[in-house]
């Protein structure tokens, strides 16, 4: 495989097959949520409309409201499925991690040993060696516990980070269209002051487009960090006094409120071709509110495990990733990309004297007189 830039004709090439790909309908879109939450309400009333959900043993709750009820035949049926689950989830991870690490290496993210692929099998072998080995080590050296929180923690922190670029992504400048001319109507662009706020907020207005979200953003995560951790740590871990405790909540809660309502006065884009999350930017701004609360219920052992991790992580990457990137290497000064349609693109990527190549089967048809 040739590494560098790709050609004008195969971006091109790859642009038009993504013009021919059909986006999620949103029939199917509900269709799918719907069919989750009825299995999640169905499996809610399970456990507590069978026994009391104060019986409930919480290690294997649904197995044992069958198992109370008298039905330990579906117990074990629930038991041996949960095992199926895991060995399927254990397999997953085995199939996804090395070939991740070797997409990882191959970019020059990580070390290069770990983008040999087999030649037959075209099998990262190297990657699924280390990286199974060193699963099936924490595998005995953990318990299952901890195995379950350390995986926890590292699922709520991604989505943690994925609603923040939610909203980041929501509030981004988007690229011209070519359909506005000079009798279009003016569009208010995203990150900017909506104009039916601007007369009650005028001191954003002194605000580039964007830096104003960029702020309340940041301190939106900052108030919901420091919320979460009066309302799990206050008593326990930081014995906060009544009065210390009550004017942290206030504080954090108003300023969590006021970060919400800034990015709420900020005009966002509406696109009508594909899927956006909802009621943004309540829906992510919730989301992250709960994972902190939720991370911060899990032991001090998995912080310490997930704190050693982060920092391997960190270190292989300003150590050794951030300088053999690729991405580095491709860049070159001077070379800008233009928006636009493909029509546009296409001339002003293509270097002089060299015009695009056609696809395939594709013939010249002789203009008509």
């Amino acid at each position: 495989m040739a590494w560098g830039l790709p050609s004008t004709a195969s971006l091109a090439r790859f642009c038009q097959k993504l013009n021919r790909l059909k986006t999620l309908e949103e029939p199917t879109t509900e269709t799918s949520l719907r069919r989750h939450l009825t299995t999640l309400d169905l499996t809610l009333q399970v456990l507590t409309l069978m026994v009391p959900w104060q019986s409930l043993e919480p290690d294997w709750a649904l197995a044992d409201a069958f198992h109370q009820r008298g039905y330990s035949w579906a117990g074990v049926i629930v038991v041996a499925g949960a095992i199926c689950a895991m060995t399927t989830f254990l397999l997953n991870i085995l199939l996804f991690m090395p070939r991740m690490v070797c997409a990882m290496a191959a970019d020059g993210l990580f070390f290069q040993v770990f983008a040999c692929v087999h030649p037959r099998t075209q099998v990262p072998l190297v990657s699924l060696l280390v990286f199974g080995v060193l699963m099936a080590f924490l595998a005995l050296l953990l318990d299952l516990q901890a195995l379950f929180q350390f995986l926890t923690i590292g699922t709520m922190l991604s989505l943690t980070v994925l609603t923040t670029s939610i909203i980041t992504l929501r509030f981004r400048k988007s690229p011209p269209s070519n359909s506005q001319g000079p009798g279009s109507p003016v569009v208010i662009e995203p990150g900017q002051l909506r104009p039916a706020l601007r007369p009650y907020l005028r001191f954003l207005d002194g605000c580039g487009p964007g830096s104003a979200v960029a702020w309340a953003l940041g301190v939106l995560v900052a108030s919901a960090i420091t919320l979460d951790c009066v309302l799990v740590l206050g008593d326990s871990v930081l014995h906060l006094p009544t009065w210390g405790y009550t004017l942290l909540l206030l504080l954090s809660s108003i300023t969590f409120l006021l970060s919400l309502l800034v990015l709420g006065a900020h005009q966002q884009q509406r696109r009508q071709d594909t899927f956006q999350v909802p009621m943004v930017p309540l829906t992510p701004a919730l989301s992250i509110l709960l994972n902190i609360f939720l991370m911060l219920h899990l032991s001090y052992v998995t912080w310490l495990y997930f704190s050693i991790w982060l920092l391997i992580g960190l270190a292989v990457y300003f150590g050794y990733g951030i300088w053999h990137s690729k991405e580095n290497q491709w860049e070159q000064p001077g070379l800008t990309v233009p928006h636009g349609s493909l029509e546009e693109m296409v001339p002003a990527l293509q270097p002089p004297n060299q015009t695009p190549a056609q696809e395939p089967g594709h013939t010249e048809r002789p203009a008509s007189p």
